[in-house]
């Protein structure tokens, strides 16, 4: 064993998946529908969802968000459907609390001081090491996630791909 790999964090360790399966993951906010505000609900939504949506949805840092996760999936299709199948019951299962769910980019007008932090070690560990920062800003988006067969191929499609994204600076 070389040294890199006496050193590399578990978090880094190549994750084995057939080659080009895909897997899904959405983030979602919980609105409150007379307000169209952030609701800080997720702790009343996780325990009420249909029981085949465990391991499927998960908190986020801020507790007005949730993160839909699809399977390993062999086709587009197949994640597609899932997703779908996500949305439609996590969308019933907010309606059922009295909430409504959406997901886009930003909310329009969130101000960061009604943005509680969710609860759980995780969660504690990053308000811990950034306060105020975790509060900020919670951000919905859509990430695909595709296995690739090997680092050196992931680093040779990202290479290949860099060519055809937007710089973004943060």
């Amino acid at each position: 064993m070389g040294i890199a790999e006496l050193s590399a964090p578990t978090w880094s360790a190549w994750a084995v998946t057939e080659a080009f399966t895909l897997g899904v993951e959405e983030e979602v906010m919980l609105l409150d529908p007379r307000t169209w505000g952030l609701a800080q609900a997720i702790d009343e939504v996780l325990p009420r969802l249909p029981a085949w949506m465990a391991g499927r949805v998960h908190p986020e840092t801020h507790a007005g968000a949730a993160e839909l996760a699809t399977g390993v999936q062999l086709t587009v299709r197949g994640a597609l459907d899932e997703l779908r199948s996500l949305r439609i019951a996590m969308m019933e299962t907010c309606e059922s609390c009295g909430l409504a769910v959406a997901s886009a980019g930003t909310h329009p007008f969130t101000v960061w001081r009604e943005t509680t932090v969710s609860r759980g070690a995780r969660y504690e560990a990053i308000y811990g090491s950034m306060r105020e920062l975790a509060r900020r800003e919670p951000t919905f988006a859509l990430h695909v996630h595709v296995g690739v067969p090997s680092p050196e191929d992931a680093i040779r499609a990202v290479n290949r791909l860099r060519a055809h994204l937007p710089a973004c600076w943060h």
